[in-house]
């Protein structure tokens, strides 16, 4: 995995953690480019793209022809960005560092599932994935894709031991996380 991490979390960290959430969701990790970036809200997002090569400079995509070199990619590379901490009552939904780290993680073994429906489409697997109806593109909640993503993080962290394997580095995370806020 090429991780690409823009935050002030140990490099270390976020690839161990990010690591056991792609073999949690069955995807292979080797050849994905993750990039890691400090979000402004309280909760991760992410979000996968499908490409076999993505160009990068300075540890940031690049959509300049003349600037970065490419890099190969395993299905596709996703973009997931790590929650902000407040440690008072400013409104913030996560107020507790454990309950934003196991955010972080569930939208990463979430992303990794899309990674992995990409890796499956080039070893030739038919998967269904939302088509326009009218020119509109279907609910997010009820694309096809969602829903295999949905499930998947259904199965490894509600109903599986994902978490439970992963619990160090999420405990981890949520220390880093809490260090950041009182800085």
């Amino acid at each position: 995995m090429k991780l690409h991490n823009n935050t002030t979390i140990d490099d270390d960290l976020v690839r161990r953690l990010i690591t056991k959430a792609g073999r949690a969701a069955g995807a292979r990790t080797n050849g994905v480019v993750v990039f890691v970036n400090q979000g402004s809200g309280y909760r991760s997002s992410g979000v996968a793209h499908r490409c076999d090569m993505v160009r990068i400079y300075n540890g940031k995509r690049s959509r300049r022809a003349s600037r970065g070199r490419w890099n190969r990619t395993d299905g596709g590379y996703f973009v997931i960005r790590m929650p902000r901490t407040a440690i008072d009552g400013t409104g913030n939904p996560f107020p507790d560092p454990v309950d934003q780290a196991t955010n972080f993680f569930r939208v990463a073994v979430h992303e990794f599932a899309h990674i992995r429906d990409y890796q499956s489409i080039r070893a030739g697997e038919r998967l269904d994935w939302s088509r326009k109806i009218n020119g509109r593109r279907p609910a997010h909640s009820v694309r096809p894709e969602e829903e295999r993503a949905f499930a998947t993080v259904a199965e490894c962290c509600d109903h599986g031991d994902a978490e439970t394997r992963a619990c160090h580095e999420i405990v981890d995370l949520a220390i880093a996380l809490e260090e950041k806020a009182r800085a």
